[in-house]
C-alpha cells in the first residue's frame, strides 16, 4: 500500500463490526463521530440506535387493551414492532458506550439511566479535550494554509509531507472540499513544475480526482 492511501486507514482501525470504537484522551470529537458512524453500520437497528442516542428511551404510553375498557400504561410485554425495536436500542446504546470508554471514566456514567443522559455525561467529563481539539485544528489549518513545497524539495516529498497533512485531518475529522485539497497541493509546488502542473489541470477534474491521482500524474509526467 502506498503512503498516499495510509491516511484513510484511520476510521478501520478505531472500531470493527463487533466492537465500538475506543476513546482515547484528547480525541473526543473524532471518536463522537466515528461511534455515530458504528451505529450507522448497524444494519439491524439502525434507525433507532442514533434516536435513542439523542432523544432518549422509548416512552410508554397509555393504551386500552384489546377488550378492555380502562386504559392503563404499557409494559415491556406490550410493546411491539418498531416501538419494540426503539426499547431495545436504548440498552444496546448503553452498551456500547460502556463498551467504548475508558475505566477511569466508567464510574462516571455508569449510573445513568439513559443513553442520551451518558452521552452528555461523556462530552462533559471530555470538555477539556475538546478545547484540545479546537486547538489542534486551528494547529493543522494553519499549517494546511501555509504548506508549501522547499527550494530543492522532491516532489515524492512533498507529497509525502501533504498526505501526513491530510492524515491528521483524518484522525480529527476535519474536512475540506476535494477542490481545495487539490488546488492548495498544486499552488504548493515549486514554479519549475508550472509546466507539468498546467498539464494536471487539463488533464484531471480536481472536483472529483484525489491529490493521489494527481501526484501520480505528475510522476509519470516526469
Amino acid at each position: 500500500m502506498s503512503t498516499s492511501k495510509t491516511y484513510q486507514q484511520s476510521l478501520a482501525d478505531a472500531g470493527s463490526e463487533t466492537r465500538p470504537p475506543m476513546l482515547e484522551r484528547g480525541s473526543y470529537i473524532p471518536w463522537a463521530s466515528r461511534f455515530r458512524r458504528y451505529l450507522n453500520r448497524k444494519r439491524d437497528n439502525r434507525k433507532w440506535l442514533p434516536k435513542a442516542l439523542d432523544e432518549g428511551p422509548y416512552v410508554f404510553r397509555h393504551f386500552t387493551p384489546t377488550g378492555a375498557t380502562i386504559p392503563r400504561l404499557q409494559t415491556v410485554d406490550d410493546i411491539e414492532g418498531d416501538d419494540l425495536l426503539y426499547y431495545d436500542a436504548e440498552m444496546e446504546v448503553m452498551n456500547m458506550i460502556l463498551l467504548s470508554i475508558p475505566n477511569e471514566i466508567y464510574n462516571y456514567v455508569d449510573s445513568c439511566t439513559s443513553a442520551k443522559d451518558m452521552w452528555k455525561r461523556v462530552e462533559r467529563l471530555m470538555r477539556g479535550t475538546i478545547q484540545n481539539q479546537v486547538d489542534r485544528e486551528t494547529r493543522f489549518t494553519n499549517e494546511f494554509d501555509q504548506f508549501i513545497a522547499e527550494p530543492g524539495e522532491s516532489l515524492v516529498f512533498v507529497y509525502n509531507r501533504f498526505a501526513q497533512l491530510m492524515n491528521d485531518f483524518e484522525r480529527n475529522n476535519m474536512k475540506f472540499p476535494t477542490v481545495s485539497i487539490n488546488i492548495k497541493f498544486l499552488n504548493s509546488l515549486q514554479p519549475e513544475w508550472l509546466k507539468y502542473v498546467t498539464q494536471v489541470r487539463l488533464a484531471k477534474q480536481l472536483t472529483v480526482d484525489s491529490f493521489d491521482d494527481l501526484f501520480d500524474y505528475l510522476s509519470s509526467a516526469i
